[in-house]
């Protein structure tokens, strides 16, 4: 499951525990609980309990974290009121001002949510048209628009030779054929650094 699979990532990864914990202490608890079901949080947990159920209750919500990507995640537009939907939390706009340290806080989510998968993240090349990705048994999973970010965990495939792996959890732009067990592939001369 794509859920035990990024939480595995997370648990492995000491700076990003770090942060977990940072972000579940200074925002969620004060911030967030009371709404959201209470992020699955409950009395008598230990913090590394609470810390698994806040991971576990973000990625199981739909587009709140795409792992490599912050500024596709609307965990950092909600935070942040970007765009059209509603800041979160409520008064939020107030927060950076009365609240020391919450745009370092901010800057946390969005650090977590980019080094959550071990990898590198690169963009899709512009251009058109859009950038078909694939399984390891080369059926067509999908395409890619151009300037998405995906994070590449083997630059040269060792099982497709002129592609790159790359992992970013199932989303609007798969065909629904394929899943992530096997990786999802790309032409390398698609693939750009992350400026």
């Amino acid at each position: 499951m794509l859920i035990d699979q990024l939480a595995a990532f997370v648990a492995k990864d000491a700076q990003n525990k770090t942060r977990l914990s940072t972000l579940r202490k200074n925002l969620v608890e004060k911030h967030c609980v009371g709404c959201h079901s209470d992020f699955g949080l409950k009395a008598g947990q230990s913090d590394a309990d609470k810390d698994v159920a806040v991971l576990r209750f973000m990625l199981s919500q739909d587009g709140w974290i795409y792992p490599g990507d912050p500024a596709s995640s609307r965990l950092r537009t909600r935070l942040r009121g970007i765009g059209a939907e509603k800041l979160m939390p409520p008064g939020g706009e107030g927060l950076p001002k009365t609240e020391p340290g919450y745009q370092a806080l901010l800057n946390t989510a969005d650090l977590f949510v980019a080094k959550m998968v071990p990898g590198t993240p690169m963009r899709i090349r512009l251009g058109l048209p859009q950038r078909k990705f694939f399984s390891k048994t080369n059926k067509e999973c999908g395409e890619m628009p151009a300037a998405k970010v995906v994070v590449v965990t083997q630059r040269n495939a060792v099982d497709k030779l002129g592609f790159s792996r790359f992992y970013r959890p199932a989303d609007p732009y798969l065909n629904g054929e394929c899943s992530d067990d096997d990786g999802y592939y790309v032409r390398q001369e698609f693939l750009v650094p992350v400026q």
